[in-house]
Order: structure tokens, then C-alpha cells, then sequence
């Protein structure tokens, strides 16, 4: 009897835990993203940036308002496996070149990048995420 009741209580303690995440299920990294960037000048960024895939090519990647320059203004990114590579590439005056690592479920980027603007160069940790 103590057995069934323990495998009832763990049966009803496993469902109880189960993944509640109803949220949208990504089949790629397109799409609106939230930047919450740490600066090391301005401190903590909030804002939106917007990835889409370039026609044609498979693994390349646009990203509108990168660094908050607006949505005028984009870079490109080269995706392999779950990382993202920027390449020495000019927004808005400012040589910006890194990396990101895409979550399993495309809901989160994480960034490591540098901008140089010709005097100084700043190391930015950044965190693209999305529901």
C-alpha cells in the first residue's frame, strides 16, 4: 500500500512540475527579438532588433536596429549549427564584429561583440530573447 502511495504522490508531483510553456514553437531565428544589451559606457539597453533570413541564402542572416541604430540600419550574420558570426561590418560608422550562440528552442541569442569607433573599442555582452 505504501508503495502505491508514493508512486501516486510522484506521479502527482512529476505532473505538477511538467513544462507549463505554452508559448510559440520557433522553427527557425527569424522574427522580433528584445535586446537587453550590457554596455560598458550606457549600463543595461533595452530595445528591439528584427532578424530575417536573406533570400537565397540559407545560413545569412539580416539584423535590423543592431546596437539600437534603428531599423534603417542592419548587419549581417552567418549561422552554423546554433552559432552566429558577424564579420567586421560598419553600422553607423562603428566596426562591429562577434559572435552568438542560439538556444536549442531559436528563443534566445546570446552575444559577445565588439564596436570600435576608431579610438575605442567596447566589449558588449548582449541577450537577444523572444516568447
Amino acid at each position: 500500500m505504501k508503495t502505491i502511495a508514493v508512486y501516486t504522490i510522484s506521479l502527482v508531483f512529476l505532473i505538477s512540475c511538467e513544462n507549463k510553456d505554452t508559448g510559440r514553437i520557433y522553427e527557425n531565428i527569424e522574427g522580433t527579438f528584445t535586446c537587453e544589451e550590457n554596455h560598458p559606457a550606457f549600463g543595461i539597453r533595452r530595445y528591439l532588433v528584427e532578424i530575417d533570413r536573406v533570400k537565397n541564402e540559407a545560413d545569412l542572416y539580416l539584423i535590423s536596429n543592431f546596437y539600437d541604430a534603428g531599423y534603417n540600419e542592419f548587419l549581417f550574420a552567418r549561422l552554423s549549427s546554433s552559432d552566429l558570426t558577424i564579420t567586421d561590418q560598419v553600422v553607423t560608422g562603428l566596426l562591429v564584429n562577434g559572435h552568438g550562440r542560439v538556444s536549442v528552442d531559436l528563443k534566445r541569442i546570446d552575444w559577445e561583440y565588439e564596436v570600435a569607433d576608431g579610438i575605442a573599442t567596447q566589449n558588449i555582452l548582449a541577450l537577444y530573447t523572444r516568447n
